[in-house]
């Protein structure tokens, strides 16, 4: 798998987790449970999770918003206020 393909798959979990409403630290740990192939992709998701980490808080640290970011603060910052 290349660079740009891992990426991408690291992004779709961080959006799939924002809009199924799971933490985005569980990805891996979820990822890894429903697993029932090779031991070895299990370090994989390991690491996965690492980058989905590392991506956020690069997010957070540059005051940028990636779409599951978006998500997560209009659903529990912006949704949950009152009309």
């Amino acid at each position: 798998m290349t660079a740009t393909a891992s990426t991408a798959r690291i992004l779709d979990n961080l959006n799939k987790a924002a809009v199924v409403g799971f933490p985005y630290t569980q990805i891996g740990e979820r990822l890894k449970a429903a697993w029932g192939g090779e031991r070895s992709q299990k370090r994989i998701y390991g690491e996965a999770q690492a980058c989905a980490s590392r991506f956020r808080e690069y997010c957070l640290t540059h005051n940028l918003l990636d779409f599951s970011l978006q998500l997560e603060v209009f659903t529990n910052h912006l949704w949950t206020l009152p009309l």
